[in-house]
């Protein structure tokens, strides 16, 4: 059977940066109700986040993401694409799929699809890539994606309640990130082993009812949701979940070079951290300077230790996805 490694990963983010104290200043200056000042801060331990321009979309920063990553790889060309998957918590259009966006841009000319659940989004397609390469299907594949959540955060709140219920909106910041799956000769470089589980019973507990991020004028299209009630249905399934995957595997948590693990807070980052024995040097920690970036997040973390050169060969890299719904996610790689 064959099988599949990451071949090449890029990552970019949007030029405009903005503190966690200026967007609870834009909050004040657009509502009814002013928040404590530094409280965004206090609970999450965000301090800045990469925001998106008026006419930056989702397929906007994959675009940017993808064109970096085959500039920096000129033995990858576009024609060489056999699959291209774009793989988001959001979109640019409800219909059609966000990736024809991309390949018209970026110029790739291979079949397309977008895979869409949450902040797991990425983990899905590398699973998907994975089976595709391994039953011959395709030999190398383009994962994409482009976080613009930062617009889904409601700034216009008419009470302490209504900026309760949008307070996971203000955790967001925005990111692209491409990365190439291919068909691996080498005795290295392997996606090892992936497991999934989900309890769709908190399905409602975080939520964006409304349409793709070019129309965002609805009600429905900001983010709400109860962060202590998704992080109470996390810790009851996660911890358990991850070391179960690391001992099917026989593996030790120390056995793991690199976690890249998707983040929404850095209190939850560091609960979750010490609920599993994870040292802080085996985490990729990202949120505390961009934000939750979605489905960016994994690919975000591994594209930054493989731009530090911090990655070696045979290191043993964990994927840890954490989307609402809820849906964990594990994925055991070999550099």
């Amino acid at each position: 059977m064959n099988k599949s490694g990451i071949k090449a990963i890029a990552h970019v983010f949007p030029d405009k940066i903005t503190s966690s104290h200026e967007l609870e200043d834009m909050i004040s200056a657009g509502s009814e109700y002013t928040p404590t000042h530094g409280i965004i801060e206090s609970v999450t331990g965000i301090q800045k986040h990469h925001v998106s321009a008026p006419n930056e979309y989702n397929s906007t920063l994959a675009i940017r993401a993808s064109e970096d990553l085959f500039d920096k790889h000129s033995e990858i060309t576009k024609e060489s694409i056999d699959l291209l998957i774009f793989a988001s918590a959001g979109q640019d259009i409800l219909e059609p799929a966000t990736a024809h966006i991309v390949q018209k841009e970026i110029g790739t000319n291979c079949p397309v699809l977008d895979v869409t659940n949450a902040c797991n989004s990425f983990l899905n397609a590398l699973q998907i890539a994975d089976a595709f390469i391994k039953n011959g299907t395709y030999r190398r594949i383009l994962i994409v994606t482009g976080e613009v959540s930062t617009k889904s955060a409601k700034l216009q709140v008419q009470n302490r309640n209504d900026f309760k219920q949008s307070f996971p909106g203000y955790t967001f910041g925005d990111a692209g990130t491409a990365a190439v799956v291919e068909k691996s000769e080498s005795e290295h470089n392997e996606l090892l082993d992936f497991d999934f589980v989900a309890d769709s019973r908190f399905w409602d507990t975080a939520i964006l009812a409304g349409g793709g991020s070019r129309f965002m004028h609805s009600e429905k299209s900001f983010f709400q949701g109860d962060g202590h009630e998704l992080k109470t249905a996390f810790d009851t399934v996660g911890p358990d979940f991850i070391l179960n995957f690391l001992q099917k595997k026989d593996l030790a948590v120390s056995d793991i070079n690199h976690v890249f693990v998707h983040q929404v807070s850095l209190p939850y980052l560091d609960s979750f951290r010490e609920a599993c024995g994870f040292t802080k040097d085996q985490i990729e920690e990202t949120v505390s300077w961009c934000g939750n970036v979605a489905a960016a997040s994994l690919p975000l973390a591994w594209s930054l230790r493989n731009d530090r050169g911090d990655l070696k060969k045979d290191d043993i890299v964990l994927l840890v996805g954490l989307a609402g719904g809820i849906s964990l996610g594990a994925a055991l790689i070999k550099v």
